[in-house]
């Protein structure tokens, strides 16, 4: 009987290991930095993201720390009173040709000014060379009406950095589709190398 049980205490405890590990792993595999928007770099830019929008690159997210898919901060996009196009953060990686990456976020519909009419969200990765030229562009599924309000859902996509590419935008876009009231919520985004 005590040897059953230390062995199977034994197996517990790897298996614990080999579970933290990889969850370490994972964490430390993650090309964006803050990726769970838990630090901030100003009272509405998470720390090591850029921000961009059709109003002279003002951008009217803000921190929602009554909604996060893990920890306890998200971001938290809203279209405003002005005419907005579209508006975003990006953050940019050093890439090789031929690289694989998959770019993922969590998303939840903001339950208290929930998207309307053609408003969505969209993942997009714009590749460029040495001399800063955009050599393509790719975009995931996007999010938008249908997008859940109770439950955080992932969005992700998959990109190939072509020929000549050194480096990765990792871009994160909300469309106002002519709205000026919704938005929606977002955590957890991540960049891995998946080759």
């Amino acid at each position: 009987m005590t040897r059953n049980l230390s062995s199977g205490l034994l197996l517990l405890l790897i298996a614990t290991t080999l579970v933290w590990t990889q969850a370490g792993l994972a964490a430390d595999d993650n090309l964006l930095k803050n990726g769970n928007f838990e630090k901030r770099q100003s009272q509405s830019l998470p720390m090591g993201w850029q921000a961009f929008s059709s109003d002279k690159n003002h951008w009217y997210g803000t921190f929602s720390r009554e909604d996060a898919s893990t920890g306890s901060s998200s971001v938290s996009f809203l279209n405003s009173d002005k005419k907005v196009d579209y508006q975003g953060i990006f953050q940019p990686v050093r890439v090789k040709p031929g690289q694989r990456f998959e770019f993922s976020v969590y998303v939840a519909n903001d339950p208290d000014h929930p998207l309307s009419g053609l408003s969505h969200g969209q993942l997009s990765i714009e590749w460029f060379d040495a001399q800063g030229k955009e050599l393509d562009r790719s975009w995931s599924q996007a999010w938008g009406t249908h997008t859940s309000q109770e439950k955080w859902v992932k969005y992700a996509m998959v990109g190939t950095a072509p020929a000549k590419a050194v480096q990765g935008n990792f871009v994160i876009t909300f469309f106002s589709g002519g709205e000026t009231t919704g938005g929606f919520v977002l955590d957890d985004a991540a960049v891995i190398k998946t080759k």
